[in-house]
């Protein structure tokens, strides 16, 4: 089997010059027997009565050539369940899959992000209240809201230590208590694949600064630099 996998994207539409290069990513990709999104995939995430915002839709057709896994990540609103009804993708919270006897674990990696604040927020914009405030507000002033929310996606700077420390730790657990071979996060943008205890951690790093993906060609791992895709 050939996987490749990335993570933190954070598209923003059609002005957004990264938007262009991960759709000629897309484009230029050998044929694979699945493409994994470990979340964060969009700034800012929504769908109108099944529409997602046509910012967007370009993004969604490129997907449709893939048999796809996503897991949602902060920014991606309920993609996760629009994805699964239209493409067909494979969603959760969390996947574990076996690749060419290769055991994984994968998750976007905010799980170690335990601030309150963050929590707060997350269960604020995850919950039924704020979906029929978006829902009433439709989809130019929806959009306008979640991109004061979101913000603009960020200049590269380096993740918080402890953060990365914390997914080493809930990554190690995982190994140990799920039996798996292989962890792999994404969130922080800090690309790494390194040995722990019980077996291995990816961090996919990110599609906006880094570029980098994690391939799995006959259940061995590899994290690779990305090229970014000339648009021109």
């Amino acid at each position: 089997m050939r996987v490749v996998l990335v993570s933190d994207a954070h598209l923003n539409g059609p002005n957004d010059p990264n938007q262009a290069q991960f759709i000629a990513w897309l484009a230029r990709l050998p044929s694979v027997d699945r493409l994994c999104i470990l979340g964060d995939l969009f700034q800012h995430w929504w769908d109108f009565q099944g529409e997602p915002f046509v910012a967007y839709k370009p993004v969604v057709a490129a997907l449709a050539d893939f048999p796809l896994s996503f897991v949602p990540g902060n920014h991606d609103w309920r993609a996760g369940e629009w994805l699964k009804a239209n493409l067909k993708a494979d969603t959760g919270t969390s996947l574990r899959y076996t690749w060419d006897g290769l055991r994984v674990h994968l998750a976007h990696g905010d799980a170690a992000d335990t601030s309150r604040g963050y929590a707060l927020i997350s269960r604020l914009l995850r919950g039924p209240s704020f979906a029929a405030l978006m829902d009433r507000l439709g989809p130019e002033r929806g959009w306008q809201l979640l991109a004061k929310i979101a913000g603009k996606p960020h200049r590269y700077r380096p993740a918080n230590p402890l953060l990365l420390a914390a997914q080493r730790r809930i990554a190690e657990q995982l190994l140990e208590e799920e039996d798996v071979d292989l962890v792999a996060f994404g969130h922080s943008h800090s690309p790494e694949l390194v040995q722990l205890r019980g077996g291995m951690y990816a961090n996919l790093g990110d599609r906006l600064h880094h570029h980098s993906e994690l391939w799995v060609v006959e259940g061995v791992p590899e994290l690779r630099p990305g090229a970014v895709a000339s648009t021109r």
